[in-house]
């Protein structure tokens, strides 16, 4: 298409960001320009030659501007087709419309939507708007639409090759017709949410699931090198999560970082004493409260120091400069997350360029947030599991029952068990991991492991463990192989048909054992 036969352009933009330079460059190639009134007068204001659509159509811009371009000359002078709709165009003394540039109210950027009157929010709706956009994206064989400022500049270029091809057409089309489409999902999500808050009926997962995540930047690489990655994140992100994550320090992240990282900060959420969680291939390979975040961190470290090496790490509480200094003499680490720093401990990083810093902001835990698996063409949506201990619907049915420190040393263990993958075990003594089993296909197998941590760190002889397992112990040599390392109290979820032999077993060893009524499995 050679850009000599764009001879007039409709200018409706609600952001005018960039519209004042471009129009004065369509002005100098001779291309006649229609606007919008409110667009119309800053053009004046910038001595640019435009006619407001009002004139053409010979109609006012009426309702409060709610009705200014839904009139038959414009849609037919952007629907027009050469040499098929000719006769139309003479006919009713239409101008045909060349180039189209056009962007909405802000729905989707309006923070204060979410607590405003259904009544006052209405305004924010575009109506003629997505309608020209559309008209102009369908047929886009002969008119160009652009919806974003920032292809002025690239369309710019093609003022000067004087030519745009048909391919470029059709990609700018395919990027209005997706403007739109986030625009009504916007809307739609806005009125779905209002009509849930109203009780007339509630559907966490419908027929038919919008979802919106804008990108937020480029990944290093994916899951492996040879992968390509990219990191989406919510319209609306809450404080606290690795969607409103903030590097301040570091190389690009990988999806591994934050992936891990997201793992890593869930699950340091779940404690109100200064706590650090060390995550490894997506599983926590420590855990530790202390009475600072520098004792919890030398607790975590020294739990599983070669588990450690080259792990992410994630803290409760604002990251002070003796654990900073701590980090750097003891491991390699890939990224640090937290909900704050100071500017001693930044310092100190800033000796190791290429670790990550990460920060979050303050903790909010959502409510009633959803989790996303991807699957072969498909998603596979869930609740998170938020489930909260209510030790009220606790059974303890062995003979031995957990004394308090025991009792408290558990609830820390079922905390973390939920972020292992299955089969989980968690090994607890002085709210600190000292042996985890992990992603196996048998139950025995993460005992096992989880009893080889105790050896390789000369844990053996540590009495009193707590030992907790994601779901219930189908067999009864779980409690056998966990009885060779001094457990002592073992909470699950129960509910297996070999209840009474598993049981019988525990009171053999004279092992405590808790019965939650819940699992937490992690695939």
């Amino acid at each position: 298409m050679k850009l000599k036969n764009i001879k007039t352009a409709l200018i409706s933009v609600f952001d005018k960001s960039g519209i004042v330079e471009f129009a004065k460059k369509l002005i100098q190639k001779n291309v006649k320009l229609f606007s919008t009134e409110g667009t119309a007068n800053l053009l004046r204001k910038n001595k640019i030659s435009v006619t407001n659509i009002s004139r053409y159509i010979n109609f006012p811009e009426i309702m409060d501007g709610r009705l200014k371009t839904l009139h038959y000359q414009i849609y037919a002078g952007i629907l027009y087709r050469k040499g098929i709709d000719d006769s139309i165009i003479n006919k009713y003394s239409i101008i045909p419309i060349d180039l189209v540039i056009a962007n909405f109210y802000p729905f989707n950027e309006k923070k204060k939507i979410k607590n405003e009157k259904i009544q006052e929010v209405l305004k924010y709706i575009d109506i003629g708007g997505p309608t020209i956009v559309r008209a102009a994206a369908k047929n886009y064989e002969r008119v160009s639409i652009l919806v974003d400022y920032k292809d002025y500049s690239l369309f710019d270029e093609h003022l000067e090759k004087n030519t745009l091809s048909i391919n470029e057409r059709m990609r700018l089309a395919m990027k209005a017709f997706k403007y739109t489409a986030i625009y009504e999902v916007g809307i739609s999500n806005f009125f779905e949410k209002k009509v849930n808050n109203l009780k007339i009926k509630k559907e966490n997962f419908p027929e038919i699931l919008n979802l919106q995540f804008s990108k937020k930047n480029n990944l290093s690489y994916g899951e492996n090198q040879h992968q390509k990655g990219s990191f989406y994140v919510e319209k609306e992100i809450s404080s606290g999560s690795i969607g409103n994550v903030k590097k301040i320090q570091g190389k690009e992240l990988s999806f591994n970082n934050i992936y891990d990282a997201d793992i890593a900060l869930e699950c340091v959420k779940e404690f109100t004493k200064p706590t650090c969680v060390i995550i490894k291939h997506g599983n926590p390979c420590a855990v530790a409260s202390g009475k600072s975040l520098h004792q919890a961190y030398i607790l975590a470290y020294e739990s599983d120091p070669s588990s450690a090496f080259g792990g992410i790490i994630a803290f409760n509480k604002i990251l002070d400069s003796s654990t900073a200094v701590e980090i750097l003499n003891k491991q390699f680490v890939e990224v640090i997350i937290f909900p704050d720093i100071t500017k001693k401990s930044l310092k100190i990083f800033q000796k190791k360029p290429n670790i990550r810093l990460l920060s979050v902001g303050n903790f909010i835990n959502k409510k009633n947030s959803l989790d996303f698996r991807s699957v072969t063409n498909g998603l596979l949506i869930q609740e998170k599991d938020q489930l909260l201990i209510d030790m009220n619907k606790w059974k303890i049915p062995t003979k031995r029952v957990p004394n308090e420190k025991e009792k408290k040393d558990a609830i820390f263990a079922w905390k973390i068990v939920k972020f292992i993958k299955s089969n989980g075990i968690v090994y607890v003594k002085n709210q600190v991991t000292i042996g985890i089993g992990a992603g196996q296909t048998s139950r025995l197998c993460s005992v096992k492991i989880a009893n080889m941590k105790l050896l390789n760190q000369n844990k053996k002889n540590y009495k009193n463990i707590i030992m907790a397992s994601d779901a219930f112990l189908p067999f009864s040599d779980s409690v056998k192989e966990a009885n060779k390392f001094n457990i002592k109290t073992i909470i699950q979820p129960g509910g297996s048909i070999r209840d009474e032999e598993v049981l019988k077993e525990a009171n053999k060893y004279k092992i405590a054992m808790i019965f939650t009524n819940s699992r937490h499995f992690k695939h």
